[in-house]
């Protein structure tokens, strides 16, 4: 038989390292990899440029994104609770987080809106005959039609139907934004109650309306330069996405990181993270169970020979 090598041996840790908590903290300690939001300037010359229907579309593209990445975060949170604590308190968690993306029927409701409102106005203002049907009946006056009055009234009609559909829009998607807030309020409290014996609570950040005076003042000027009522809701939407995931998101993020940190404290207490690479110029964090440090290779002296093994 050929000999085998037996003189080195990893050396077994009596505290295993929770790489599941491990990976989560570097997740928490990192904003999310969403797009940023758009500010005041880019959506109001977005919507300009496209009718108001550009950051629309743009903003319920990044909010469905805001969900699922923060779904997906949140939900091995409750991954890890539910191996330390037991099946109750890490189910209740992975159910608020997959609460997260509740709000998608408000995105797609919004986003029909989006798609159907400018195919109906381009039907409307080329003058198909199903259009100029109805348009007809409101200007009659003792059974004979008004051709002069027709097509103010079209007109009128049209930018009625423009301003209200694109307002309605993005009124959803404000409400799909709240949503997204309230159910990450619910996952915080979850986390909270089931974490409460060992005084690791959450602080639930602030409840946001979107009315920044810069974005409310900008929504007056559209509204009183053009009658665009639509400019409300826009700004209204575009101003509480941000301060999502600026404010909002990020407050909870980290006292989420703090919290783990601290339940990290007590119950491992070496962590899973223990010490730096001793290579000169290397210096990245180790596992404490590595044998050798991800970043430069270096060996980090885990191995010992047999003979001073205790049998």
């Amino acid at each position: 038989m050929m000999p085998t090598n037996t003189d080195q041996l990893l050396v077994e840790m009596r505290d295993p390292p929770d790489r599941l908590l491990g990976a989560i903290l570097r997740s928490l300690s990192r904003p999310l990899p969403v797009s940023r939001p758009w500010g005041i300037v880019r959506t109001l010359l977005g919507a300009l440029i496209s009718f108001g229907f550009l950051p629309l579309w743009i903003g319920i593209k990044r909010q469905r994104n805001l969900a699922a990445a923060a779904e997906q975060q949140l939900w091995h949170v409750g991954e890890w609770l539910r191996l330390q604590q037991g099946q109750s308190a890490g189910e209740h968690l992975q159910r608020a987080a997959a609460k997260l993306r509740s709000g998608r029927i408000w995105l797609t409701a919004a986003l029909l809106i989006s798609i159907l409102l400018p195919i109906y106005l381009l039907a409307f203002w080329l003058g198909q005959p199903l259009m100029r049907d109805p348009m007809r009946h409101y200007a009659m006056q003792d059974g004979h039609a008004l051709p002069g009055e027709l097509p103010a009234i079209m007109r009128q009609m049209g930018n009625w139907y423009w301003n209200g559909g694109l307002l309605l829009a993005y009124l959803l998607l404000w409400m799909a934004i709240k949503m997204f807030e309230r159910r990450l309020f619910d996952f915080l409290r979850h986390f909270n109650d089931a974490t409460r014996t060992w005084d690791a609570p959450v602080q639930l950040p602030a409840a946001r309306r979107g009315l920044g005076p810069l974005w409310m003042l900008t929504a007056l000027m559209l509204l009183l330069g053009g009658g665009w009522l639509w400019g409300l809701g826009m700004m209204l939407a575009g101003a509480l996405h941000k301060q999502t995931i600026r404010l909002t998101y990020e407050q909870a993020r980290l006292g989420l990181l703090q919290s783990l940190r601290r339940l990290q404290s007590l119950w491992h207490p070496r962590g899973s993270w223990a010490v730096h690479c001793a290579r000169l110029r290397c210096g990245a964090w180790l596992p404490a169970a590595a044998r050798f440090c991800p970043r430069c290779g270096k060996p980090t002296g885990q191995w010992m020979p047999l003979s001073m093994q205790q049998v």
